[in-house]
């Protein structure tokens, strides 16, 4: 009896131990794993890069990228770009890691692309004169922002560019000659850093300087302005805006005012057909040249720091300079002046310049 007792007893514990070393052992899929996520240099493109998923049972993982209609599978490596996403435009998708028994672990990806890296430039000789300035490399209709960005100065004199359309990319100018081009408008609203600005001799009709609150000179002389308005640059110092016969009279300025700009040093505004200037409240003006206009009356006598006056060719008949003592250089030749007053006449010098008709004299 005890023997066949430990006979069973022994199968019992075989067949227990064969049943036991036959069960299937649980798949464990693969580990959490982390993504990152970056644009392509200059490009829309969208790179992305992850840890390996280790698995705990030893199993060869490949993984699989899900983005929109993207489906990427069986990947052995851990980087993936996603082509032509678009700029500003916000993605989100997973990776899946799977293991060669289908156990899986997601992990999910989201990112904003930047914004368009270029800025275009239509103007064919524009693009040309950045590519000569180093600041552009390839003639293709654009700038890299970034390059533009970077440029504090741009002298473009004389390159036959007829629209600076691209301008706008350059937001840390502060110096910008487009002189003798054939500019019909210009557009500096985004340039606010400018402190010189020269856009003369193009026939741009139009100039609005608004935004341009640090702008220290500014040249705009033989363009086609019938206005100008620079109430808002304060801080301006220089103010030229010339014009000559050859011009036609229907872009001469009809009127300028100057009084919201006190720190104005030099004011030149010849050969216009302007009839008034108030130039009172310019008490720091050192040179002023209204020649060449319809001025019947000019009052220079709160201008005490005045050194050059150049009134000449106009239909004044007086012109008091009292108080203006610091004058180096007058001329007021070609008007109606029978007297020119002074507070004596030893600060005449042989570089005022007079109608013989015309008498200085010590008025009381």
């Amino acid at each position: 009896m005890s023997k066949l007792f430990t006979i069973a007893f022994l199968l019992v514990l075989f067949v227990s131990a064969c049943s036991k070393n036959d069960d299937p052992q649980l798949n464990q899929p693969p580990a959490a794993f982390s993504v990152s996520v970056k644009q392509a240099t200059g490009a829309d493109d969208v790179v992305l890069s992850w840890t390996k998923a280790k698995d705990p049972d030893g199993d060869p993982v490949t993984y699989a990228v899900v983005w929109k209609d993207t489906l990427a599978k069986n990947l052995t490596d851990t980087t993936y770009t996603l082509k032509n996403v678009g700029y500003t435009a916000t993605l989100s998708g997973t990776i899946v890691a799977t293991d060669s028994k289908k156990a899986t672990t997601t992990s999910v990806f989201s990112f904003t692309t930047g914004e368009y890296p270029y800025t275009p430039v239509p103007d064919v000789n524009f693009e040309k004169a950045l590519i000569k300035l180093g600041i552009d490399d390839i003639q293709d209709g654009k700038v890299l922002t970034a390059s533009a960005q970077k440029v504090v100065k741009l002298d473009l004199e004389f390159m036959s560019i007829s629209s600076l359309q691209g301008i706008e990319a350059f937001s840390n100018l502060t110096e910008l000659i487009c002189i003798a081009n054939g500019l019909t408008s210009l557009d500096v609203s985004k340039n606010k850093a400018l402190t010189s600005l020269y856009c003369g001799s193009n026939p741009i009709t139009s100039l609005d300087l608004s935004q341009n609150v640090s702008l220290l000179i500014l040249q705009c002389s033989f363009n086609r302005l019938t206005s100008l308005d620079v109430s808002k640059n304060t801080a301006l110092t220089h103010l030229i805006y010339n014009t000559d016969a050859v011009m036609p009279q229907e872009y001469y300025l009809k009127s300028l005012d100057v009084s919201k700009n006190l720190a104005l040093i030099s004011l030149a505004c010849y050969g216009h057909g302007l009839t008034t200037l108030d130039v009172s409240r310019n008490t720091a003006l050192t040179n002023l040249d209204c020649s060449n206009n319809n001025l019947s009356s000019l009052d220079v006598s709160r201008n005490r720091a005045l050194t050059s006056l150049n009134c000449m060719y106009n239909r004044l008949t007086s012109l008091d300079l009292r108080n203006n003592n610091q004058l180096k250089a007058v001329s007021c030749n070609n008007n109606r002046i029978q007297t020119i007053c002074v507070s004596d006449l030893s600060v005449v010098t042989k570089d005022w310049v007079k109608d013989n008709s015309a008498t200085y004299q010590v008025c009381p």
